[in-house]
């Protein structure tokens, strides 16, 4: 009796063990691991449960890989696109005023104009001089309750007059909700002389 049920013990031991080394490796990340369990009981169906799930996950970060470099890539494009012209000024605004993107002429501007280094979560309201303060908050509210601005602004850089068009616009999601604004200027002084 004692053999037999030390026999038992074992038949019934092993494969659990087999079962947990196979979880672990699947918890690892090891997707590709195989548990081979042949007792035709529901320890041998959890482990098919569990070559299932492992092929499953490894079907889904294959996906998300996929997913990952098409965003890589999409960054990529977009950082391209917004830093390329060399006399456009492109950022971003959330609703409270505060930065979410900018681009480097952008940033080179604001430390020139203003002697700050602009970051992300800054409020743009914060830095500006007072003379700007009111009329760029106005525009940014209309911009932000639904209107599209486009306007010519006149501003005077080491003793000469420049020209800058802007284009304001809101961003909004799927479902028409305003998260922020975005706006485009470029300096267009050379054809205004």
């Amino acid at each position: 009796m004692g053999l037999s049920l030390l026999w038992g013990l074992n038949t019934l031991l092993n494969p659990v063990k087999v079962l947990t080394r196979g979880a672990q490796q699947i918890a690892k990340g090891t997707f590709d691991c195989k548990i081979h369990i042949n007792t035709g009981d529901e320890i041998q169906e959890l482990a098919e449960q569990f070559n299932n799930m492992a092929a499953g996950l490894k079907s889904f970060r294959k996906r998300q890989d996929r997913q990952m470099e098409v965003l890589k890539k999409s960054h990529l494009l977009l950082h391209s696109v917004i830093e390329s012209p060399a006399n456009f000024v492109i950022f971003s605004l959330d609703t409270d005023y505060k930065y979410t993107a900018y681009n480097s002429n952008h940033e080179m501007e604001m430390e020139k104009r203003y002697g700050i280094r602009i970051g992300k979560g800054i409020c743009i309201l914060d830095i500006v001089d007072d003379a700007y303060l009111d009329s760029a908050k106005d525009l940014f509210d209309r911009v932000l309750k639904g209107n599209q601005l486009t306007l010519i602004r006149e501003s005077a850089e080491r003793e000469r007059v420049c020209y800058h068009e802007m284009f304001f616009n809101r961003i909004i999601t799927k479902d028409e909700r305003t998260i922020g604004l975005t706006v485009f200027a470029i300096d267009i002084t050379h054809r205004k002389n």
